[in-house]
């Protein structure tokens, strides 16, 4: 994710008060507002021209998905980091730990069939 679509992401999650809140965005005038509450809205002045690209990187990426009525956070765009240390767990698990206890074991038993034990 780059610096600017976590920037998107934690405006997102400042406006609805990090919930899965409905809200929609304005690309021209670059703003995000509350779909329930279309006075509560929110300026993005560091993303100006590119607010839209931004939200559909977000939605293609999983962190939001599409309502009735607007945009909505998912349970990975509520608890980025988490998801992500989860992610990377299960990367280690699989890439690092078990062939380290494949080649243990692989080792173990050539050294059984060959006596060395």
């Amino acid at each position: 994710m780059t610096k600017q679509c976590k920037y998107v992401l934690k405006q997102i999650k400042k406006l609805t008060n990090n919930t899965a809140c409905e809200f929609g965005y304005v690309h021209e005038k670059n703003y995000i507002y509350t779909v329930c509450n279309n006075s509560k809205k929110l300026v993005l002045d560091k993303c100006t021209g590119e607010l839209s690209t931004l939200i559909s990187s977000l939605l293609s990426d999983g962190y939001l998905t599409t309502n009735q009525f607007g945009l909505q956070l998912t349970h990975k765009g509520l608890h980025p980091f988490r998801v992500s240390f989860e992610e990377v767990k299960l990367f280690l698990l699989k890439s690092v730990l078990i062939p380290i206890v494949i080649s243990v074991l692989a080792s173990l038993a050539t050294m059984c069939l060959t006596g060395l034990l």
